[in-house]
């Protein structure tokens, strides 16, 4: 490998080459050699609101910052008349002042290269307004091993500066495009009606897009959850000439995550003609990227799975809970348990393709389902050998005992020892509402502890808890309530437009009642509660209100603080006819 020249014979090579470029046999010209580092900084954000529109807070989108770096042996000069630019080289040293005249042709060390024209356009909302050279990169997603490509690609806009240099850098002390080319203003900033634009980037810089610009991101909405890497290109429509042209391939960033649940296989074994429940399975992946502190309320959370099924099995008959056929495309609430299989004695392997919808979001501020639809996953269902044998395992589910159960803080705790080797299922519901989930292995004999994160602090008599030991079609199963809560009940009418809450408590405080989401809610309802009283709160809403829960919130007299949720009720008959909105 070749030894570099001293900084201090570098630029004295630099002045030879100089005032060679000026006699009649100049220095041969050199052309910059752009190739992307990997990205880096990833982030989960929404799209950004530059003209007072709506953010889509339904796109999950993964910003990250992007590198153009110069690693050739001269400078990239891009200067010319929009909407093209010509490319300009050099013979001279990096370090040559000749670098800074007013224009590239003022010097004949600087020469244009042939056929050259750069496109760019302007954009206002890029730091103020700036030019950016159109397409000059191009990201996409590919998988964890780097071989096979998920998304893309998707170009962007880039405006060419020294804003890093190189460990080792090969050009000059000090960064030449976008500092000391200044008041000629590179990439036009600011000057949207500007003629002459200047930009560039010099030997062992790079230009940097920072995560927080336009269009630097990739929508991985319906990208399937799991551990990924972000590819970048530079210059993919070869617009500007370079000494190597043969390494301009895809930079692999390190592994980031896009969070949520992916339908994992099944195996269950049954009797011809008899049945089975089936207990669906989802692998969680949980963001490791940072989420952007403008993004919504649970916007990058894994959210809660729901389970959808694809096909029917063929030899066999699908229900849900309450015994009703399942047809393609039915989506069941979180119970992994809904669904049950009837054999209809024909002996073999039957399956059916089932997935995942991830439910991002909370109550506080809802964000609307990202409806990320993922692989079919196969299912067997029946044994690999003609069912010719009597015997079997005999369907059943037997009550579990459960040792302990502890809520402190934001984690209940379910200890129980495990009667039969398997998998433990935990499910706690608030008022009807999956709130929470745990899934461990079981070993026959041994202490097991299922710990189940809430969202935040709900009424502990609101809780109810499911616990299930399930191998095969043998199940163990529990459910229980969490504790003796503060509130005795809770109830709400809505006859119309017309919403009428009542709250009873077990203790003496004060409590805040509030349907959420809240717009289009007219009233508030903010008192003292006794012991024992009921407390009645009366609300309106106007047209178009969709409130989906009421919630109190109950602080008693040692400032302890708890949630209470209910669904919002239906709204019943006013008159004849079942109507909403606000009377005249």
């Amino acid at each position: 490998m070749p030894r570099r020249c001293p900084r201090a014979g570098r630029r004295a090579l630099g002045l030879a080459l100089f005032f060679a470029a000026v006699l009649p046999s100049a220095a041969t010209a050199q052309l910059p050699d752009l190739v992307a580092d990997p990205a880096e900084d990833p982030t989960f954000g929404r799209y950004p609101d530059p003209v007072g529109e709506t953010p889509d807070d339904t796109s999950l989108l993964l910003r990250f910052s992007g590198y153009v770096h110069n690693i050739g042996p001269a400078p990239l000069d891009l200067w010319g008349t929009v909407p093209g630019l010509t490319q300009y080289t050099t013979g001279v040293d990096a370090g040559s002042a000749d670098r800074l005249v007013a224009a590239p042709g003022a010097s004949a060390a600087w020469s244009a290269v042939s056929g050259s024209s750069v496109p760019v356009t302007y954009e206002p909302y890029r730091v103020g307004g700036r030019f950016q050279v159109r397409d000059a990169v191009e990201y996409t997603l590919w998988d964890l091993a780097g071989t096979t490509q998920i998304l893309g690609p998707s170009r962007n806009d880039a405006c060419f500066g020294d804003i890093e240099p190189d460990p080792t850098p090969l050009g000059p002390d000090a960064p030449i495009y976008g500092t000391a080319l200044d008041p000629v203003s590179v990439c036009g900033q600011d000057q949207p009606t500007s003629t002459t634009v200047r930009m560039g980037i010099s030997e062992g810089y790079r230009a940097v897009l920072d995560a927080d610009l336009d269009r630097q991101w990739l929508d991985v909405s319906r990208v399937p959850p799991g551990r990924y890497r972000i590819g970048t290109r530079v210059d993919p429509a070869n617009h500007i000439a370079e000494a190597n042209e043969a390494n301009n391939g895809v930079a692999l960033s390190e592994p980031v995550t896009v969070p949520g649940f992916r339908a994992a296989p099944v195996s269950v074994t049954v009797r011809p003609g008899a049945s089975v429940d089936i207990a669906l399975s989802a692998t969680r992946f949980d963001a490791t990227a940072e989420v952007s502190p403008e993004a919504p309320f649970g916007y990058a959370d894994a959210g809660t799975p729901r389970y959808r099924v694809d096909s029917l099995p063929s030899h066999g008959r699908l229900t849900d809970a309450a015994g009703r056929a399942v047809a393609p495309g039915w989506t069941g609430d979180a119970d992994p348990t809904a669904l049950r299989y009837t054999s209809d004695g024909s002996p073999g392997v039957d399956t059916f393709a089932y997935s995942t919808l991830n439910i991002v979001g909370g109550t506080v501020e809802p964000v609307p389902a990202r409806a990320a639809v993922l692989p079919r996953v196969s299912i067997t269902v029946g044994v690999s050998t003609p069912l010719t044998t009597s015997g079997g395992p005999k369907a059943a589910v037997r009550k579990l005992r459960v040792f302990r159960r502890v809520l402190s803080g934001r984690t209940l705790r379910l200890t129980v020892r495990a009667p039969i080797s398997g998998r433990a299922i935990g499910v706690v519901r608030a008022a009807g509402r999956v709130v929470g989930r745990c899934r461990v292995s079981a070993r026959r004999g041994r202490i097991l502890v299922c710990r189940v994160r809430l969202p935040r602090v709900y009424d502990a008599g609101a809780l109810v808890a499911d616990l299930r030991i399930v191998r095969g079609a043998v199940q163990y199963r529990r459910r229980m309530r969490v504790g003796r809560g503060v509130v005795v009940s809770m109830s709400a009418v809505r006859r119309g437009p017309r919403l009428t809450t009542r709250l009873r408590t077990r203790t003496s405080g004060s409590a805040t009642v509030t349907p959420l989401p809240g717009k289009g809610v007219r009233g508030t309802c903010s008192a003292p509660v006794s012991r024992g009283r009921t407390l009645t709160c009366r609300f309106v809403l106007r047209s178009g209100a969709r409130p989906r829960i009421i919630r109190a919130v109950l602080t008693d007299g040692r400032g302890r603080r708890v949630v209470y949720d209910r669904a919002m009720p239906r709204p019943k008959p006013v008159g004849g006819t079942a109507r909403v909105g606000t009377p005249r």
